[in-house]
């Protein structure tokens, strides 16, 4: 019993170590006043499997539509993020100019997503998230051509902004389309990380601790039974 507990506990915490709390961006700045342009999302990276994942949904008024067309980021240190195809459709792709994307006022950046992997003009809009819509990138992340494993957080993704830029972000997401054939750019804000202490379990590692704490009960029982 002793070692079959072990086993759950040790399976648990290496769950909680591996998950992390996906992090929500916090709007900055845009590029021009007009036409609006808005965007919610999160960044997370799970150790275990070494992956970054990007959430974005475009926010922006219905009226003026808008399309999403593509996002831009940077690293602080050694770890290469490389875009994994979610099969979103429409012609996502890694950033053909990268590292070095230029993106406007925010300057350059390393890697990223955009329809036909050029963040300013590439592809077709049509094919980019309109209000409303969303959907999920997902990155490997490497250093020095192996898995980063637990050496990288995603604060080492959101604490570098675009390099030459006049507007500060470390992370910027590009829009175009709109009804009035405006575009714009618009940035998010650096944000601190939980410590892993505030890091709440998965829901999957809850369930295992509702399992094992049942497990007294369960061994009483059974020990009621045995004939005297």
């Amino acid at each position: 019993m002793k070692t079959y507990c072990a086993a759950i506990c040790a399976a648990v915490l290496g769950a909680s170590l591996a998950y992390a709390q996906p992090v929500p961006f916090e709007l900055g700045e845009s590029a021009n006043a007009t036409p609006p342009a808005a965007f919610s999302g999160t960044m997370s990276y799970d150790s275990a499997l070494s992956r970054l994942t990007v959430f974005l949904q475009n926010d922006s008024p219905l009226d003026n539509l808008g399309s999403l067309t593509g996002f831009v980021f940077n690293s602080d240190g050694d770890a290469v993020a490389t875009y994994s195809d979610p099969d979103l459709g429409g012609g996502f792709q890694a950033l053909t100019d990268g590292p070095g994307a230029n993106a406007g006022a925010f300057g350059q950046y390393e890697y990223g997503a955009a329809l036909g992997g050029d963040f300013m003009s590439g592809g077709d809009p049509d094919n980019g998230f309109f209000p409303l819509e969303s959907g999920n990138f997902f990155f490997n992340v490497t250093i020095n051509g192996s898995a980063a494993g637990d050496a990288v957080k995603v604060e080492d993704f959101l604490s570098q902004n675009g390099v030459n830029g006049t507007i500060n972000a470390p992370l910027a997401v590009r829009f175009r389309a709109f009804a009035d054939d405006g575009d714009n750019i618009v940035g998010v804000k650096a944000k601190e990380v939980p410590p892993p202490s505030a890091i709440p379990l998965p829901a999957a590692a809850w369930s295992a601790l509702s399992g094992l704490a049942l497990l007294p009960i369960f061994r009483k029982r059974m020990t009621r039974r045995r004939p005297a």
